[in-house]
């Protein structure tokens, strides 16, 4: 590693078998918590943005006073992300200099970063269908994806955090909302994250789950009753809408509910009304065929 650092005259370049990697100032921090506008009180967080369906232009609308963080991996979507950032500050004119860096919103910055189970460097596969692509295994024996979705077209090698280290760069301020979209490793983020800090600062947490009557697009994806299970546990319960179902795969916001945390009487039969509404709500999900897979496999995104 050290030959390849002087090799390249720098130690933030650095070769990496076939990678080449390099340190880049990619955000402003204050104190270590990243730079946010004046009157910012509450905070949303994007893990897995790429560049459909993003939140900076569905969800950052509703709530005027809320910054927003995306993660984004992949370089040519955070690119994309940062274009937005041009487009706003600068009109799409050329040759303009000072736009905030890493902003791809007045209100949002882009992050180049995946957010894994132990953080530091991963390796992602890079799929035809972008939203495909990830740091998991692709199941062969899977229910819905196509040939696209499964195709690999590269391996990169890319820098991660921890979920916990990525809402920290937030501060203290509440999390209205977090959606995580990592495709197959949606839960084991959730999972490795110390469940009072993440009660703590999440009121809503949106993730993927697999149907019951679908086998998982990613190998280790865990069934949707234990996603369900352990989330009630925390004290979070699910919408109680099957309606956001897709193909196989159902996004479901669980809400934070005080009433669910663990106190010194009735926590137990708390838990299993809990469970009951979890298993009421993949009760109506399974009742919904599992439909062909979409033209070109669009879907969620890691």
């Amino acid at each position: 590693m050290e030959e390849n650092s002087e090799r390249l005259g720098s130690t933030h370049a650095r070769v990496e078998g076939d990678a080449l990697l390099v340190t880049s100032h990619v955000a402003s921090l204050r104190d270590g918590v990243l730079a946010m506008p004046p009157g910012t009180s509450a905070i949303l967080v994007e893990i897995g943005a790429s560049d459909l369906n993003t939140m900076d232009e569905q969800e950052l609308p509703s709530y005027p006073h809320s910054f927003l963080v995306s993660f984004e991996p992949l370089l040519d979507k955070y690119a994309l992300l940062l274009a937005k950032g041009h487009r706003l500050f600068a009109g799409g004119a050329r040759d303009v200099g000072g736009i905030p860096l890493g902003h791809h919103h007045p209100r949002g910055v882009a992050l180049p970063l995946a957010v894994s189970p132990s953080g530091g460097p991963v390796n992602f596969t890079v799929s035809r269908v972008a939203g495909c692509s990830s740091m998991a295994r692709f199941d062969p024996a899977n229910s819905f994806a196509n040939q696209a979705c499964k195709s690999a077209v590269e391996t990169r090698r890319v820098a991660s955090i921890t979920l916990e280290a990525a809402l920290r760069l937030t501060g203290s301020l509440p999390i209205l909302r977090l959606k995580i979209d990592a495709q197959g490793v949606d839960f084991e983020l959730v999972r490795r994250t110390p469940p009072a800090y993440l009660r703590s600062r999440v009121e809503v947490l949106e993730l993927e789950t697999v149907r019951p009557d679908c086998r998982p697009l990613y190998v280790g994806q865990p069934a949707a009753s234990e996603v369900f299970d352990h989330l009630s546990r925390l004290g979070y319960v699910p919408n109680r809408q099957a309606d956001s179902c897709g193909r196989c795969e159902c996004e479901v916001s669980f809400y934070r509910n005080v009433s669910l945390l663990p106190t010194r009487g009735g926590a137990a039969a708390r838990a299993r009304v809990a469970r009951a509404d979890a298993a009421a709500w993949l009760e109506r999900a399974a009742r919904r065929s599992c439909p062909a897979p979409l033209p070109g496999g669009q879907g969620a995104r890691a």
